[in-house]
C-alpha cells in the first residue's frame, strides 16, 4: 500500500530530518563542545560538509514541492491525476543532488583547504568560486525558500478567497482543513529558513559584512531548530499520516500464521 502524496512528501522530509539530526548534528555538536572539528581528519571534514549541503538542500527542495503539490491538490487536482506526478518530483531533487554535492565537493577542480577550527571547516572549496558558488547557492536555498513562500501565499489568498465564496460548504471545510496542515509545516520552515536567505541577499547585493559574526556564531545554527520540532509539528496537525504509516506497518506484518497441532 502506497501512502497518499503528501503523505508521501512528509515521509521524506521526516527521513531527512532525521539523517541530519542523527548524522549531521552530532558531529557539528562535538565540534561546538570542543571548538574544533574532532577528529581533525580531512576525509572528516568532507563527510560533514557533503551531510550539511546535501541533507539540508534537499529537505528545502522537499518542502518546496510539497507546498506546490499541496496547491495543485487542494484547487487543481485533475493536473495530478497520476503517480508519476506525485512522487517523482518528490525523490528527483535528492537524487539530482546528492549526484550534484558528490562532483562539486568531491572532484571539482580547486584547492581545497581546511580549517579545523570553523564551522563545517570553513566549507567546499567550490563555494569560493565566483559563479558555481553563487548558482549553487541560488538553486539550492534561494529558489526553493522562495518557491515555498510564494506557494504557501498563494495558498492563504485563494483559501480566504473561497472562505467567501463558499462559506459553510463541505468543500470549504476540505479546503480548510489541507491549507492548515500546509501551513502548520511550512510556517516553522519560513520563519526561520526565510530570515537566513534575506540576510544572504542583503550581504550579496549591499554589505558583506552585514551581520556577519551573528550569523555565523549564532543564527546559523538555528535551522537544526526545524529538523528537531517538525516531527511534533507533522503529529499535531497531520493525523492521517499516523494511520497512513500504521497500514504501512500492519501491511509488513500481515503474515500467515501457522495453524496450531491440535
Amino acid at each position: 500500500m502506497r501512502p497518499r502524496p503528501f503523505v508521501f512528501s512528509v515521509i521524506c522530509l521526516l527521513i531527512c530530518n532525521f539523517l541530519i539530526t542523527s548524522i549531521e548534528l552530532p558531529i557539528t555538536i562535538v565540534y561546538l563542545y570542543y571548538g574544533q572539528l574532532i577528529p581533525s581528519s580531512y576525509s572528516l571534514c568532507l563527510f560533514w560538509i557533503f551531510c550539511d549541503y546535501f541533507l539540508f538542500t534537499s529537505s528545502f527542495w522537499i518542502m518546496a514541492v510539497a507546498s506546490i503539490q499541496r496547491y495543485i491538490l487542494i484547487f487543481h487536482r485533475n493536473f495530478m491525476n497520476t503517480d508519476s506526478k506525485h512522487y517523482i518530483p518528490i525523490i528527483s531533487p535528492p537524487i539530482f543532488l546528492f549526484i550534484w554535492f558528490i562532483v562539486v565537493i568531491f572532484f571539482y577542480p580547486c584547492q581545497q583547504q581546511f580549517n579545523y577550527t570553523e564551522g563545517w571547516c570553513m566549507g567546499a572549496c567550490f563555494e569560493y568560486e565566483g559563479v558555481i558558488g553563487t548558482m549553487d547557492w541560488i538553486i539550492g536555498s534561494l529558489i526553493p525558500v522562495l518557491l515555498t513562500a510564494i506557494f504557501n501565499i498563494f495558498l492563504v489568498v485563494r483559501a480566504v478567497y473561497q472562505k467567501y465564496k463558499m462559506q459553510g460548504d463541505r468543500a470549504w471545510r476540505t479546503t480548510r482543513k489541507l491549507t492548515v496542515q500546509l501551513l502548520s509545516m511550512s510556517l516553522l520552515f519560513l520563519t526561520l529558513y526565510f530570515p537566513m536567505v534575506l540576510f544572504a541577499l542583503i550581504r550579496l547585493w549591499f554589505d558583506p559584512s552585514f551581520l556577519f559574526v551573528f550569523i555565523t556564531n549564532y543564527f546559523a545554527y538555528t535551522g537544526y531548530l526545524v529538523p528537531l520540532l517538525t516531527p511534533f509539528v507533522c503529529l499535531i496537525s497531520l493525523p492521517e499520516m499516523v494511520r497512513e504509516m500504521k497500514k504501512l506497518c500492519c501491511c509488513c506484518n500481515n503474515r500467515v500464521q501457522p495453524i496450531q497441532p491440535r
